[in-house]
């Protein structure tokens, strides 16, 4: 009887130590899963990623999104008559749930400074320059409204309510604008006529070529850009100028020929700059520009003034309140376009009446 009870008393102990054993490599089991599980919530797998850059051309604001494995997000520029008066442009942004069939489908759009303590954000708030307005509570469609130039990148987060580590975000730049272009003559302000001070004609036959009208320019070399989280760079600038109505008509009634006047009807255009000598000589041996009708090929390579058409064209200079329309074109990398024109007058006081003949008024002289 002894030897039974206690044969059942090793039997039972042995089952203790089983199931005890059992739970402790059910427990490891699970913790495993677990945190495997969370790593892969936080890791996005590497051949899902992708990244969507949205530029709209001509406008500042950039939007590059980084899905995670269960959320991803659509953007999606808005048309201007959907833009609110305030804002400067807004985007539609999509959350996706993954998978499609979860059943709780419920998001919440949050926006903040990537850094707030930069220089630049330090004390401001993002509200301030960006608002974003989900279509409705929990809706995974939001409107993201640029309201003012940022000078620091801005991260919007898309979060799952019921799994807050199901999660996409979405970096947002303001890119720079290029707000002014100026040099000289043309100083920003188009609103009132220009006015270009040509060098005085002292030798109708000097080289126009190498003469000071050469370093006579109207440029627009100093740029002005708005605050802004990155950097636009120029592809390529161009200055147009051409008669403008007014002096067009007064050109035409003293030049007569057909010629001539389809000189001073074209718009004429350069890189960069415009010199006092290009309007009448822009490279080869025959004068090309809007005035090269004054100007004839005297030599090889040389290019000088016709006294003649020259005070004509003075006349018609000095009768007109407005003498040329100049614009200024720059195409910047990111795609927009920065544009002025401007109206300019060349001072009459340095108009001056070339020389074209001379005479004597005894021809014979006897003594």
């Amino acid at each position: 009887m002894n030897n039974e009870l206690q044969k059942h008393k090793s039997g039972d102990k042995i089952k203790w130590i089983l199931t005890l054993l059992a739970f402790i490599l059910v427990g490891v089991m699970l913790a495993g899963i677990i945190c495997g599980w969370f790593d892969n919530v936080n890791k996005p797998a590497d051949d899902k990623t992708q990244q969507e850059n949205v530029t709209d051309n001509g406008e500042p604001l950039e939007v590059n999104t980084t899905p995670s494995q269960f959320m991803s997000l659509k953007v999606v520029r808005l048309a201007a008559n959907e833009v609110a008066t305030y804002a400067e442009n807004s985007y539609s942004l999509e959350a996706t749930v993954m998978p499609e069939d979860a059943d709780d489908q419920m998001v919440d759009f949050f926006i903040a400074w990537k850094n707030a303590s930069s220089t630049w954000a330090s004390g401001k708030k993002v509200t301030d320059y960006y608002a974003i307005a989900q279509t409705s509570d929990g809706s995974k469609t939001a409107t993201l409204t640029c309201k003012q130039p940022a000078g620091e990148q801005a991260i919007v987060t898309v979060v799952s309510r019921s799994n807050p580590q199901a999660k996409a975000t979405a970096t947002v730049d303001y890119v720079k604008k290029l707000l002014n272009a100026t040099g000289n003559v043309l100083d920003g302000d188009t609103s009132t006529v220009k006015t270009w001070t040509w060098q005085a004609l002292t030798n109708t036959e000097e080289n126009i070529q190498g003469s000071v009208w050469s370093n006579n320019v109207m440029s627009a070399n100093n740029e002005e850009w708005s605050v802004g989280s990155k950097e636009d760079t120029i592809v390529s600038k161009t200055i147009s100028i051409a008669a403008s109505n007014e002096l067009k008509a007064h050109l035409n009634s003293l030049f007569t020929s057909s010629v001539d006047r389809s000189a001073f009807a074209k718009t004429y255009t350069y890189d960069g700059s415009i010199s006092q000598a290009s309007l009448f000589y822009a490279g080869g041996n025959t004068p090309v520009g809007l005035l090269s009708p004054c100007a004839e090929a005297y030599d090889e390579g040389c290019d000088v003034i016709q006294s003649v058409k020259f005070n004509n064209l003075k006349t018609a200079l000095k009768n007109s309140s407005v003498d040329f329309v100049v614009t200024v074109t720059i195409q910047l990398a990111k795609g927009g376009t920065y544009t002025a024109s401007y109206n300019v007058n060349v001072a009459d006081s340095s108009l001056v009446t070339a020389v074209t003949s001379l005479g004597i008024n005894n021809t014979e002289i006897e003594f």
